[in-house]
């Protein structure tokens, strides 16, 4: 069980609401707007590395452990 829970993928609202973090406070953290980081958390868009870096930093996730949504699939 413990297991499974470990191995979930966290989407980057989740991520973002478990650290705490508004939309605002997050995207001032990250120098991104507010419409960049709602469209990374909506899979409009995809962070770039160098964010994808920093947002792991900011709110204590490994990168294997998010789930970029792609409005794509």
């Amino acid at each position: 069980m413990k297991n499974e829970i470990k191995n979930q993928k966290t989407t980057l609202l989740t991520a973002r609401v478990n650290v705490g973090l508004s939309q605002e406070q997050a995207s001032k953290k990250l120098g991104v707007s507010k419409r960049t980081l709602c469209n990374w958390e909506n899979g409009i868009t995809v962070p770039s590395i160098n964010k994808i870096d920093a947002i792991c930093e900011l709110y204590g996730v490994h990168y294997d452990n998010l789930n970029f949504l792609s409005m794509a699939q």
